[in-house]
């Protein structure tokens, strides 16, 4: 059974991809396969990785800087040798095409064989395969690479080809009640991180000091909260929607207002300043700054730049009292 697996999926993609063999379309179409095909492997084997939904969406989201830390000797060695030259290899074959009928009749001859391969064994190891395949669903998301066409082509779809939804104004009636002309104005700064794990934080109760620096400055640490998932792509529009994570639905959070927005609404000064991957369009309709990656030698690499770089930045709107109610946002890519 164990033996028939790679000829079973041998038969499998062979008929799949047996479609694009079409003159003009062949050697394009396994070309950029192979390319994106020897990436996803990488990513796989090297970090773990599942190019599921979510992981195509980060990949089309992110920024040069971030996706320039994963180029290396390893990844560049894999791209040479299963990327680079099976498709110098595919560029250099001669095909000699038959006329348009005959060319197709040989076509469907081979997919009829391919598909005749896949029956046998089918024939044999069908209730082998059903077991196995019902005990180890995620395994299919391992396979390359029709999981991460599949999933690029959901995102696709998603993102460009369908109808975009009607954008909704929220909070348009929304009044800053707090605001007393009389008084100081008031600044609050909210410092969204990347992902951690709650479970390692010494404020939910791991037994490592690992909060050594705060936990005397009395933090309060909200236990009954959860993100709509580890990518900065899906928890961040998330995170600042008016929808949970039982009912996120990511095209209507791109659709409508975030909190932000009614904040602004309300007449508070509302700024973002980025030193990650961007606000995923939270912050598009407020004053927002990406951080300038060779903004500050000391603090800048030229691919990322220390989030003390925005401590800089704050330092120079605080020099200035704010003139009115103010939120300040600190995206950084720390933890």
């Amino acid at each position: 059974f164990i033996a028939s697996m790679p000829l079973f999926l041998t038969f499998a993609l062979s008929f799949l991809f047996s479609i694009f063999t079409v003159k003009y379309l062949l050697k394009p179409f396994f070309i950029v396969l192979t390319l994106l095909s020897s990436s996803v492997f990488f990513a796989a084997y090297q970090y773990n990785v599942v190019f599921d939904y979510g992981m195509i969406e980060n990949t089309f989201q992110t920024h040069p800087a971030e996706a320039l830390m994963y180029v290396n000797l390893a990844s560049i060695t894999n791209l040479l040798l299963t990327g680079l030259l099976p498709s110098y290899l595919i560029y250099k074959a001669d095909i000699h095409y038959q006329p348009f009928f005959k060319e197709l009749l040989h076509k469907l001859a081979f997919m009829l064989l391919m598909f005749v391969g896949i029956g046998i064994v089918a024939f044999f190891y069908y209730q082998d395969y059903a077991a196995f395949v019902r005990n180890n669903s995620e395994l299919r998301r391992y396979i390359v690479p029709t999981y991460f066409v599949s999933s690029a082509s959901k995102y696709l779809n998603e993102h460009y080809l369908q109808t975009p939804m009607e954008y909704q104004q929220l909070g348009l009636d929304a009044k800053n009640a707090s605001r007393n002309p009389n008084t100081k104005p008031n600044l609050l700064v909210v410092v969204v991180g990347e992902t951690a794990r709650s479970m390692s934080y010494q404020y939910y109760g791991y037994n490592k000091p690992t909060n050594a620096h705060t936990q005397n400055q009395g933090l309060i640490a909200f236990n009954d909260t959860s993100s709509c998932g580890t990518a900065t792509a899906v928890s961040l529009p998330c995170m600042f929607s008016r929808m949970g994570r039982a009912d996120y639905d990511p095209r209507r959070a791109n659709a409508q207002d975030t909190v932000i927005d009614v904040l602004s609404h309300s007449g508070i000064k509302v700024q973002w300043f980025d030193n990650d991957s961007g606000c995923k369009g939270v912050c598009d309709q407020v004053e927002n700054l990406t951080i300038d990656l060779k903004s500050d030698p000391k603090l800048c690499s030229g691919q990322y730049c220390f989030d003390q770089v925005l401590l800089n930045k704050l330092d120079k709107i605080l020099a200035v009292a704010p003139s009115q109610d103010t939120v300040i946002f600190l995206h950084i890519i720390g933890s």
